[in-house]
């Protein structure tokens, strides 16, 4: 990486950060779409028939850390003038002026506020409920479905929000990758 000067420690340490959080959301997506694979098979995955609180799990690892990337990069509607700074200063550094899946990140948002969510979403009884779920609606029309993961689609649906995970992980593959060449702009080679 060459001599970095001391200048640039903020930079240093979110760029690594960001590096570390890609690194997990890769690991949670790539065994996340090899449990929906054998989901759609009715095959093993690890010793499970990928179980729904397992794949269930993965859509949460996921989605925890494509909201940490979110947070170190998008200024979203937070304020203070050294977060903005520093939000436009890793854009810059990044080569990222828009990003429409992970600066948006809704359903995150959702788990965060689920208090909310369902302050706003329940109805009355009496209802059925289905707390985990994996696959399509068939079936759950009537129902209440709290989390639901499509193998089908890649979507992770929170009540009545959704968030395609293919293109939400496509981005994080583009930051991944612009991180040594943000290194490279202010490193003594």
């Amino acid at each position: 990486m060459g001599t970095v000067y001391s200048q640039h420690y903020r930079r240093i340490i979110f760029l690594l950060e960001l590096g570390t959080q890609c690194k997990l959301a890769e690991r949670a997506f790539m065994r996340l779409e090899k449990a929906a694979k054998a989901w759609l098979l009715h095959d093993e995955y690890e010793g499970e028939t990928g179980a729904p609180i397992e794949i269930l799990h993965l859509a949460h690892a996921f989605l925890t850390y494509s909201g940490v990337i979110a947070k170190i990069i998008f200024v979203r509607n937070r304020k203070g003038k050294k977060l903005k700074n520093r939000c436009i200063d890793l854009q810059d550094l990044l080569e990222i002026k828009t990003s429409s899946h992970l600066a948006k990140l809704d359903v995150r948002n959702a788990l965060e506020h689920i208090d909310e969510r369902f302050d706003k979403y329940l109805p009355k009884p009496p209802f059925s409920i289905e707390p985990l779920a994996v696959g399509g609606l068939n079936g759950r029309e009537e129902k209440i479905v709290i989390r639901r993961f499509d193998p089908d689609k890649l979507e992770f649906w929170f009540l009545k929000d959704c968030i395609k995970l293919k293109p939400l992980f496509e981005e994080i593959e583009i930051v991944k990758s612009r991180i040594k060449p943000a290194f490279e702009k202010f490193t003594d080679k």
